[in-house]
């Protein structure tokens, strides 16, 4: 039976407190998670840990956007960016340390390498200003990989 495996970032919602700010915001944080898809064309979500980066709880993601805490301490082991780095061309790992890039960035990344994709890209950077959105991805072409510059007007309707 083959199965397709595909990734997606997406955010989780922690328990803990955003620091700093006068009212009460949930941290939330990216997760890159891969989903399977079966001959059958069933979706299979592929479950996994994490830690929250800001009060380190261990997170079972269940599915996109959607996670159980279940513990509070480092008792389980998490893949970390030491671990991804192994997997990944240095000349990658440089591009993604200058931009300090987080966790799931580096697993969308690491997916990448791995399922050997081609034209697909990866968001390093992204920014508003104005009606502008400007950015840095990463594009894995079919030989080569390129540093690209996002730039895009954004138009909002009063209507």
């Amino acid at each position: 039976m083959s199965i397709e495996i595909y990734g997606h970032k997406h955010m989780l919602q922690c328990s803990c407190i955003v620091p700093g700010l006068k009212q009460t915001i949930f941290f939330e944080f990216p997760v890159f998670s891969l989903c399977g898809i079966n001959e059958k064309n069933e979706n299979a979500f592929i479950t996994k840990y994490v830690s929250c980066p800001n009060c380190a709880a261990i997170h079972f993601v269940t599915n996109f956007c959607q996670s159980q805490i279940v513990s509070r301490n480092k008792d389980i082991t998490i893949l970390s960016i030491d671990d991804i780095r192994l997997s990944v061309p240095n000349n990658i790992c440089l591009i993604l340390d200058s931009y300090n890039a987080d966790l799931a960035t580096w697993e969308e990344v690491r997916h990448i390498v791995l399922s050997k994709l081609k034209n697909v890209s990866v968001t390093l950077k992204i920014e508003s200003i104005g009606n502008v959105i400007h950015g840095k991805k990463l594009m894995f072409l079919d030989d080569s990989v390129v540093l690209s510059e996002i730039s895009e007007n954004i138009f909002i309707s009063n209507e």
